[in-house]
């Protein structure tokens, strides 16, 4: 199975230096990195102000998200990490401003300090987007195991033989189970067969074989 990988940069200075992508999805996963406040200017946004730093670090990840291929409601996971734990409140309004519905599972921690001291709070952000990439080849292969289903698709339960879904086994494997069934039928008398001018059965020849 082919691997897809596919990273998200935001032009962050950092990023380069540090060697990390503001998000990366794999397959259905994409991982958003921690955020932090920082406006399109480079400064710290909403200084002193837990509230306002959350909803910027939240846009900020909404945006990877996107260019990702994901969105708010695919989200499974967020972290909330704050230098005083004490205004946790601040930070979980702007959360729940965005996640009301979506409900993902969520952590609120306490750290020391962050690489900018203005900066208030962090966020990191896990989703699933169970919806294949349109940079994704189609890759299929008609071995024992599969017929040519793409690397994203589970197999059919319906499965049939030889791990091909019953609705789409071969042709020759149909025609094949077909003579076998028929040759069972048949295999003591063979059955009459029908009188062209419809007036009763006619005898099968001695040597009638299907």
């Amino acid at each position: 199975m082919e691997r897809v990988r596919k990273t998200v940069e935001s032009g962050s200075p950092l990023e380069p230096r540090i060697g990390f992508s503001r998000a990366v999805r794999e397959g259905a996963h994409v991982a958003v990195s921690g955020t932090a406040p920082i406006g399109d200017d480079g400064t710290t946004v909403g200084q002193g102000d837990v509230r306002a730093q959350t909803v910027r670090c939240l846009d900020i990840a909404e945006a990877a998200l996107r260019e990702a291929g994901a969105s708010l409601e695919d989200v499974v996971r967020t972290r909330i990490m704050l230098t005083d734990v004490r205004r946790w409140r601040e930070a979980a309004q702007a959360h729940g401003e965005r996640f009301a519905s979506v409900r993902p599972a969520c952590t609120f921690v306490e750290v020391s300090r962050f690489i900018d001291p203005d900066w208030l709070v962090e966020v990191d952000v896990d989703a699933i987007r169970p919806v294949p990439l349109r940079s994704e080849p189609y890759v299929g292969s008609r071995t024992a195991g599969g017929a040519n289903r793409t690397p994203w698709a589970p197999r059919d339960p319906r499965g049939g033989r030889d791990g091909y879904p019953a609705h789409r086994a071969p042709r020759h494997r149909i025609l094949r189970n077909s003579r076998c069934a028929v040759r069972r039928r048949w295999r003591g008398r063979p059955p009459s067969r029908p009188s062209p001018d419809a007036r009763g059965p006619v005898p099968a020849p001695a040597r009638w074989s299907p």
